[in-house]
């Protein structure tokens, strides 16, 4: 499939959002080199598309340690949807931990970072976006965004992160890693489709969801 990516935005974000009960852990994660000590301290999620209970905690061997896993979200447009159905967003925030003298960064595409697939059946009045933002505490934040025009139908995969944007850093020791996906739907009054980006629960479609393989590790 193809797709296109329309723009790469670098924004700064001031976030003061609700959050759900964080989930704890104390075990390493294993992907980190073992001098970083690195830990997922907490997850904790909101938005339209993940409301508090939609998630499950279980046990990520890839990572050696329970976390969160996520259902997807979706977005319709139409001339009797409502227009708070015309767009969705699960935005998860992520508490990580690191010896001192140690950091993580998010990078962009390479070999052991990752894609994310999405679904569009769009007529030909109607675009479909996929946002992406990803922040760290107290450093600035990068925005990936991908457009689709109608007419369009069937499942997309693409890049995220994406190579291009200066993604953010933690200080050393760790920090909050906010990751914000988002879909949404516009068109005139004749304009109808839907857009379904997938999670990373049952079947795992979108297994970084929550991009995983896109932390780095540094000394600093």
């Amino acid at each position: 499939m193809h797709s296109k990516l329309t723009s790469l935005t670098i924004l700064l974000l001031h976030l003061s959002l609700s959050r759900s009960a964080p989930t704890d852990s104390v075990s390493t994660m294993s992907a980190a080199p073992a001098e970083a000590n690195a830990h997922l301290i907490s997850m904790s999620y909101s938005g339209s598309g993940c409301p508090q209970g939609s998630a499950f905690n279980a046990y990520d061997s890839s990572l050696n340690t329970n976390r969160l896993f996520f259902p997807g979200i979706s977005a319709k447009i139409g001339p009797n949807v409502p227009q708070d159905q015309k767009t969705e967003n699960c935005e998860v925030q992520l508490s990580i931990a690191t010896a001192v003298g140690w950091r993580f960064a998010i990078r962009g595409k390479n070999d052991d970072s990752t894609v994310l697939k999405t679904r569009v059946d769009l007529n030909g009045g109607a675009t479909g976006s996929l946002l992406s933002t990803f922040y760290i505490a107290g450093a600035d934040s990068a925005t990936v965004r991908y457009d689709y025009t109608g007419p369009r139908s069937g499942d997309l995969t693409v890049s995220d992160p994406a190579p291009g944007p200066a993604y953010p850093r933690s200080s050393c020791g760790g920090g909050i890693l906010v990751v914000n996906h988002r879909v949404a739907l516009s068109g005139g009054s004749s304009a109808v489709g839907s857009m379904e980006l997938y999670g990373d629960a049952g079947g795992r479609p979108n297994s970084n969801f929550i991009p995983w393989g896109a932390l780095a590790w540094e000394r600093c």
